[in-house]
Protein backbone atom coordinates (compact mmCIF):
# COMPACT_ATOMS: atom_id res chain seq x y z
CA UNK A 1 0.00 0.00 0.00
CA UNK A 2 1.32 3.39 -0.96
CA UNK A 3 1.69 5.93 1.78
CA UNK A 4 0.48 9.40 1.03
CA UNK A 5 2.98 12.21 1.52
CA UNK A 6 1.81 15.35 3.19
CA UNK A 7 2.66 18.62 1.46
CA UNK A 8 5.75 19.23 3.64
CA UNK A 9 7.18 15.76 2.93
CA UNK A 10 6.53 16.26 -0.78
CA UNK A 11 8.25 19.68 -0.73
CA UNK A 12 11.27 18.22 1.11
CA UNK A 13 11.51 15.39 -1.45
CA UNK A 14 11.33 17.91 -4.29
CA UNK A 15 14.03 20.02 -2.62
CA UNK A 16 16.35 17.00 -2.41
CA UNK A 17 15.69 16.07 -6.03
CA UNK A 18 16.19 19.63 -7.27
CA UNK A 19 19.50 19.87 -5.36
CA UNK A 20 20.79 16.68 -6.96
CA UNK A 21 19.59 17.61 -10.43
CA UNK A 22 21.04 21.12 -10.19
CA UNK A 23 24.43 19.70 -9.26
CA UNK A 24 24.53 17.19 -12.11
CA UNK A 25 22.97 18.93 -15.10
CA UNK A 26 25.24 20.30 -17.77
CA UNK A 27 22.52 22.48 -19.29
CA UNK A 28 23.00 26.04 -18.02
CA UNK A 29 19.35 27.07 -18.47
CA UNK A 30 18.13 23.95 -16.70
CA UNK A 31 20.59 24.63 -13.87
CA UNK A 32 19.25 28.17 -13.48
CA UNK A 33 15.67 26.91 -13.27
CA UNK A 34 16.63 24.22 -10.77
CA UNK A 35 18.58 26.68 -8.63
CA UNK A 36 15.54 28.97 -8.50
CA UNK A 37 13.40 25.97 -7.54
CA UNK A 38 15.89 25.07 -4.80
CA UNK A 39 15.75 28.63 -3.43
CA UNK A 40 11.95 28.72 -3.50
CA UNK A 41 11.62 25.29 -1.93
CA UNK A 42 14.10 26.24 0.80
CA UNK A 43 11.82 29.16 1.65
CA UNK A 44 8.78 26.88 1.69
CA UNK A 45 10.25 24.11 3.84
CA UNK A 46 12.21 26.50 6.03
CA UNK A 47 15.92 27.08 6.16
CA UNK A 48 16.16 25.09 9.40
CA UNK A 49 15.12 22.03 7.37
CA UNK A 50 16.87 22.96 4.10
CA UNK A 51 20.36 23.63 5.46
CA UNK A 52 20.93 20.14 6.94
CA UNK A 53 19.68 18.59 3.71
CA UNK A 54 22.07 20.80 1.71
CA UNK A 55 24.96 19.83 4.00
CA UNK A 56 24.04 16.16 3.62
CA UNK A 57 23.99 16.49 -0.18
CA UNK A 58 27.37 18.25 -0.18
CA UNK A 59 28.84 15.46 1.97
CA UNK A 60 27.34 12.82 -0.33
CA UNK A 61 28.82 14.48 -3.41
CA UNK A 62 32.23 14.86 -1.77
CA UNK A 63 32.23 11.18 -0.82
CA UNK A 64 31.28 10.21 -4.37
CA UNK A 65 34.04 12.43 -5.73
CA UNK A 66 36.62 10.86 -3.37
CA UNK A 67 35.46 7.39 -4.42
CA UNK A 68 35.75 8.26 -8.11
CA UNK A 69 39.20 9.74 -7.53
CA UNK A 70 40.33 6.57 -5.72
CA UNK A 71 39.07 4.43 -8.59
CA UNK A 72 40.85 6.68 -11.07
CA UNK A 73 44.12 6.40 -9.11
CA UNK A 74 43.75 2.63 -8.97
CA UNK A 75 43.24 2.44 -12.74
CA UNK A 76 46.22 4.69 -13.38
CA UNK A 77 48.41 2.49 -11.18
CA UNK A 78 47.25 -0.61 -13.09
CA UNK A 79 47.96 1.10 -16.41
CA UNK A 80 51.44 2.11 -15.28
CA UNK A 81 52.16 -1.45 -14.15
CA UNK A 82 51.02 -2.80 -17.52
CA UNK A 83 53.16 -0.28 -19.37
CA UNK A 84 56.21 -1.27 -17.32
CA UNK A 85 55.54 -4.92 -18.12
CA UNK A 86 55.36 -4.10 -21.83
CA UNK A 87 58.68 -2.25 -21.70
CA UNK A 88 60.46 -5.19 -20.08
Amino acid sequence: MKTELNSHERDVACYRAALRDASTTKDEKEREVLEKAVDELAEIIGHDVAIPILEEEIARQRAARREAEAEREELLAKMEALMKEDLE
